[in-house]
């Protein structure tokens, strides 16, 4: 996996977490994964990547933390991930795509994305078949976390 396509996941991520939701964002130790298993209740949001490159890209977390993030982004706090919550962390993540695929185009990379798709729940594996999952810890105000994970061909 070539680090010039991963990096400017991992960049947009931090910056759109610091300028959208008012989050500091840190990039953990990144790390390589066959796949992905989500354990306890988590939020996982997918896009697929097509073009140039070919994959697909997603954002995990625990609820505790989706119900920190779309909080801040709508400057409240939740006690409950509904319908509007769901719709701001998807936008999050259309937003962190979105800038990345800005950044690869003034690179000369063309790529396309599709709409996010966000999933709740326990006991999930995701997994890439025939590549491995770049996955980079965000930390996010120190107490909480995300994960970026990128399967690219």
């Amino acid at each position: 996996m070539n680090v010039n396509y991963i990096n400017p996941f991992i960049e947009t991520t931090t910056d759109i977490c610091d300028k959208v939701a008012h989050i500091t964002a840190k990039l953990g130790k990144p790390h390589l994964k066959r796949e992905i298993v989500v354990v306890n209740d988590s939020v996982v949001v997918s896009v697929g990547v097509t073009g140039e490159m070919r994959g697909s890209v997603y954002l995990t977390m625990s609820l505790e933390d989706a119900l920190y993030v779309a909080g801040k982004m709508m400057g409240t706090s939740l006690r409950k991930l509904d319908e509007i919550s769901k719709s701001a962390i998807k936008e999050l993540m259309n937003m962190i795509i979105g800038n990345t695929a800005t950044v690869f185009s003034n690179r000369g990379i063309q790529i396309n994305i599709t709409p996010p798709n966000l999933f709740t729940g326990s006991g999930m594996e995701i997994s890439s078949v025939g590549s491995v999952i770049l996955c980079a810890p965000i930390i996010l105000d120190i107490a909480y976390k995300l994960e970026m994970a990128v399967a690219l061909e």
